[in-house]
């Protein structure tokens, strides 16, 4: 099984929201989780919609680096969509 320790410490979620919103290339988002599974092991997970102005690749990574340079998360998994029709 797995043990989930609820949202990390420290962690405003209106502050990641916005630090995701905030890279170029995301039109918006949802299911957008963090949680710690143990002290010093967070993990954010979150769907983008894509702008249309970046490939999916790239927006997620850019995602990840910002989530681990702004907020200290490591682990984070970004599953790009593409924009409404």
């Amino acid at each position: 099984g797995v043990l989930m320790e609820g949202t990390p410490a420290g962690l405003h979620p209106p502050d990641l929201e916005r630090t995701i919103r905030g890279t170029p290339g995301v039109g918006d988002l949802h299911d957008l989780h963090a949680w710690r599974i143990s002290e010093g092991f967070d993990v954010v997970t979150v769907h983008v919609i894509l702008d249309g102005t970046r490939h999916g690749p790239e927006v997620a990574q850019e995602v990840c680096a910002r989530v681990r340079a702004e907020h200290g998360i490591e682990h984070v998994t970004v599953q790009p969509e593409p924009p409404p029709a």
